[in-house]
């Protein structure tokens, strides 16, 4: 699967950064469960969970998998791939991602994040990119669903001043930022009078989604359990059936090696013009709060970009807390 030898890139006098190869995925998955950034990531995890959820992906490149090196301890770690076409049916090589850089605070930390950046930048450009992204949003979130975080919205947290640092050093700004919310589900009262109007008028329906169709967001959701909680008007009919007044959409990772915390994110939840203004998405919300209570789910997670701001009021309101700020940071690259 991997090169045996792997070429080394030049990226600093003091650090060495090489490309994977099978006898360096045990080291990998140490350093994964040893360093102190990202502190999103899912820990601990193994051989078997990087192959499953990394390395089987057929976009995976070896080559774009970066581990820096300080004499034979590993120092760092960056996966530079590349983001979806705009149908997710292909990727786009224009469009560089950078989903993970994994690395240890201290006095070498501007070192190994200079040389996991400048050879992350090679290893891109090398192939065509003319933008690249520190970080993953949907839709270029290729990997690490469930592994970095609850969901493909992550960024890089504000507190990681170091990566900050020696991103805008490399010319990278900040583009978008995004929300990061909570919630225990223990212990609540679902019974609210206000809605009971509403389970009278809509009929509240989940659902398990199919496999996307976009080449693309299959292969990154492959072990992801989706589903889709819908309200439908009651008297409707069928056709009121398939565009239901409000919809949010729900995804499980259950595999994971804690597997005693069910990882829960939620997104796209969207409601019709017509019937905005009389609460549904809270209602919504609440439903499929209560639902994953039933399924034993103790806590969710929600990542919502900062410009959704009815979003993140429903959230406030809906007792959830507010616990983390990321970014996503980018540049274009001059064609010379």
């Amino acid at each position: 699967m991997f090169p045996s030898q792997p070429a080394e890139f030049d990226a600093s006098d003091k650090i060495v950064c090489t490309r994977l190869d099978n006898f360096k995925i045990r080291a990998v998955a140490d350093f994964w469960n040893s360093c102190q950034y990202p502190r999103n990531r899912r820990k601990p995890i193994d051989i078997d969970m990087l192959e499953r959820q990394v390395f089987s992906k057929n976009y995976f490149d070896p080559n774009g998998f970066i581990i820096a090196w300080r004499g034979d301890k590993i120092v760092g770690l960056a996966h530079a791939g590349f983001g979806y076409s705009d149908d997710c049916d292909s990727i786009d090589y224009s469009w560089g991602i950078i989903p993970l850089i994994c690395y240890n605070g201290g006095a070498d930390a501007d070192d190994v994040l200079d040389a996991l950046l400048i050879s992350s930048e090679r290893y891109l450009i090398s192939k065509g990119a003319k933008r690249i992204q520190i970080g993953t949003h949907y839709p270029h979130a290729p990997f690490y669903l469930g592994l970095i975080h609850s969901s493909d919205l992550p960024g890089v947290f504000l507190e990681e001043s170091s990566l900050i640092a020696a991103a805008k050093r490399h010319g990278y700004e900040s583009n978008s930022y995004i929300s990061h919310f909570r919630r225990n589900l223990e212990n609540i009262d679902w019974v609210d009078q206000a809605f009971m109007d509403k389970r009278q008028r809509y009929s509240i329906q989940m659902e398990y989604c199919p496999t996307p169709s976009q080449w693309g967001r299959a292969i990154a959701m492959n072990g992801i359990i989706w589903s889709q909680l819908s309200l439908i008007e009651i008297g409707q009919g069928i056709v009121n059936s398939k565009n239901p007044a409000a919809k949010c959409a729900l995804w499980v990772i259950d595999d994971l090696p804690d597997n005693d915390m069910i990882i829960v994110g939620l997104s796209q939840c969207f409601v019709r013009p017509e019937y905005r203004g009389q609460h549904l998405s809270f209602f919504l919300l609440t439903e499929a709060m209560r639902r994953l209570t039933d399924q034993q789910v103790a806590r969710i997670e929600i990542q919502v970009p900062d410009e959704w701001q009815s979003f993140i009021r429903l959230l406030s309101d809906n007792q959830f807390d507010l616990f983390a700020h990321s970014a996503l940071f980018s540049k274009e690259i001059e064609v010379n």
